[in-house]
């Protein structure tokens, strides 16, 4: 029996020596990293199961840096964003759920995108 879980990673990839330097973490890991990499300072989000892996590898493996604002809804998590971004001029992370969550601040979204381009088109702006 072919148990591929079982398997090393590089015989799942067929690709011999090169791939023992690939990172053998959790996906979740690797995010992390890409947060700390861009330098978000710190993190808005509405915890729930779709991000459940994500939610502890930023505080087991990432020692709760950036730091978590935990939000009553996913709209205010993306208000939050969108005012520091204006008060800083830096991006700040957004971790949203796949669906519903999506759906709750796409109106916030929308509000950052116009807010975005309305301040592009302003000649004071």
């Amino acid at each position: 029996m072919n148990d591929r879980k079982s398997a090393p990673m590089r015989e799942q990839s067929g690709r011999g020596q090169s791939a023992k330097a690939n990172y053998r973490g959790w996906q979740s890991d690797v995010i992390v990293d890409l947060i700390k990499r861009y330098g978000f300072p710190h993190i808005t989000l509405n915890p729930g199961a779709s991000f459940r892996g994500l939610h502890d590898s930023l505080v087991n493996y990432g020692g709760n840096e950036p730091p978590m604002m935990l939000c009553q809804h996913e709209e205010i998590a993306v208000q939050i964003a969108h005012g520091y971004a204006k008060a800083t001029g830096k991006p700040m992370a957004v971790i949203l759920h796949d669906l519903v969550g999506l759906l709750h601040s796409c109106m916030a979204i929308y509000y950052a995108y116009i807010d975005l381009h309305h301040r592009r088109d302003r000649p004071d702006g």
